[in-house]
């Protein structure tokens, strides 16, 4: 990574020479190329992570959206919890083991697991989402992980929603938890369908409390689905990291060490 940083460093310093000494025309082509070889190394590592991950059930599309979310919520600071990302992919049937738990530090998957939908957002698909209240859907966008109670739930974690499509999370009492429909028990009884939340993403009573010691208190919990509203609309799916945004990565990796 460093050699990398130097060479796009050195061409930087080769754009401004240009530049003072009067050849502007080969000055702007080269800051083209300066900014064509920070976005393919850019790209070049998102990709090694993924690969790094070994995981096929974890779509790259998820993968990379979830990382500049991710990213951009790093930079601003807003991450307590800084090694794990959780990535909930609901453009995959709820039969599938569809939650994946992202080590940032060791770039491994520390845990995968099935995850319900809002009964309103659909049965085997979740294909409709909602901020509202009361509307028992799911909703989209990226949350950070908050505080732990007990109560009906036993173990829960509340999620603070960062976005247009999930501001109302903590109102609407969006919380992680486990639950026994949420289990592969249910799924065989229930001929192939996962039971479904009043909104929630609720996984394996059994592995719930792990889970939420994991991720609890700060971290960056992602809930995505392809829907072209929030495509259109999410500003943290615009993002688009830099070189150096991704040398805090190393960093994170020296705070853990």
């Amino acid at each position: 990574m460093q050699g990398l940083k130097a060479t796009f460093l050195r061409r930087a310093a080769l754009v401004f020479l240009l530049f003072f000494i009067g050849s502007r025309e080969k000055a702007l082509a080269s800051l083209l190329s300066v900014h064509d070889f920070e976005q393919q190394y850019v790209e070049c590592q998102i990709q090694s992570v993924y690969t790094h991950l070994q995981n096929k059930e974890l779509s790259f599309d998820v993968w990379e959206k979830g990382f500049r979310g991710y990213i951009s919520l790093y930079k601003q600071g807003k991450l307590e919890n800084p090694r794990y990302l959780t990535l909930v992919d609901f453009s995959q049937p709820s039969s599938e083991e569809r939650l994946f738990v992202i080590d940032m530090v060791q770039q491994t998957i520390s845990f995968q697991s099935l995850v319900s939908h809002g009964r309103n957002s659909g049965g085997l698909m979740a294909t409709s989402f909602s901020n509202r209240n009361s509307s028992y859907q799911s909703s989209l966008g990226f949350y950070v992980t908050a505080e732990t109670y007990s109560g009906k739930f036993d173990y829960a974690m509340r999620l603070d929603g960062l976005e247009y499509s999930n501001s109302n999370a903590r109102e609407r009492a969006i919380v992680v938890h486990g639950a026994d429909y949420a289990t592969p028990e249910f799924l065989k009884k229930n001929n192939g369908i996962l039971g479904r939340s009043l909104g929630c993403p609720a996984v394996p009573k059994e592995s719930a409390h792990h889970l939420i010691d994991l991720v609890k208190n700060g971290s960056c919990f992602f809930i995505y689905s392809e829907n072209r509203e929030y495509a259109r609309l999410s500003r943290l799916l615009r993002f688009i990291p830099g070189v150096d945004d991704l040398a805090q990565l190393e960093c994170l990796k020296e705070q853990y060490s």
